[in-house]
């Protein structure tokens, strides 16, 4: 524990866990590891500081295998002179900090549905609970076959977008259990059926995230078994 205070040995700790389980019969590969809070942010002094405490640490232990580097502190350069590094949200092709998002990385999930029904509203009628979102003029909604239940953020503000036939479309009203609903007033053509992009390949989970004020990993996670999955190599 090196700051970050969740789990792990106090520095004064380290010595004895480290003896008992070099005698420990039962482990075969024996590391020392560390975890930043801050890594995202790397102009923070809380980093130099859990380095510094982390190689303090193991300065006895240098035959341990050492790790600290996550995704962020990787791309940053901090702690990748150990042994390992850890990148975890990078392998999802995310960008795991505001300020680098011009790192080019591939997004690996992308999460799809289809278009169930459109229909054309008038001017100052509503869509969805709580008529929440009303109509500024004659409109077309798309609804699409996705909700809450499938792990799409219930609370996804209005326009968060929707990517269908490479365009992106703004949600309108509030996320259903399993259905939202776009504007696709100014599309030239979308049909029942078309699939509707959620986020991935052209709409990054990182974007439907800060529409939703979490992060990407949450969007992740949260996708349900109910969701088919597709693994394409």
């Amino acid at each position: 524990d090196t700051g970050m205070h969740r789990l792990g040995l106090n520095p004064d700790e380290l010595d004895e866990g480290l003896t008992w389980a070099e005698n420990h019969g039962d482990i075969h590969c024996l590391g020392v590891m560390s975890h930043f809070s801050s890594a995202d942010e790397p102009g923070s002094d809380t980093n130099t500081l859990q380095l510094n405490k982390f190689r303090h640490m193991i300065a006895d232990h240098s035959t341990s295998a050492l790790s600290i580097a996550n995704s962020a502190a990787i791309i940053h350069g901090q702690g990748q002179a150990f042994d390992y590094i850890r990148p975890g949200i990078m392998i999802y092709g995310v960008n795991p900090g505001p300020d680098i998002e011009d790192l080019k990385l591939e997004p690996v999930m992308t999460l799809k549905a289809r278009v169930l029904n459109i229909r054309h509203i008038n001017a100052g009628e509503s869509v969805g609970y709580n008529a929440i979102w009303q109509a500024n003029r004659e409109s077309r909604i798309a609804t699409i076959s996705a909700g809450y239940a499938d792990g799409y953020p219930r609370h996804a503000k209005q326009g968060t977008p929707i990517l269908i036939n490479g365009q992106h479309y703004p949600l309108v009203g509030k996320v259903s259990m399993d259905l939202i609903t776009v504007d696709i007033t100014d599309a030239d053509t979308i049909n029942i059926g078309d699939t509707a992009t959620l986020w991935g390949n052209g709409l990054p989970a990182t974007h439907v995230a800060r529409c939703s004020d979490t992060i990407a990993y949450q969007l992740f996670t949260s996708v349900t078994s109910r969701v088919k999955r597709f693994i394409v190599e």
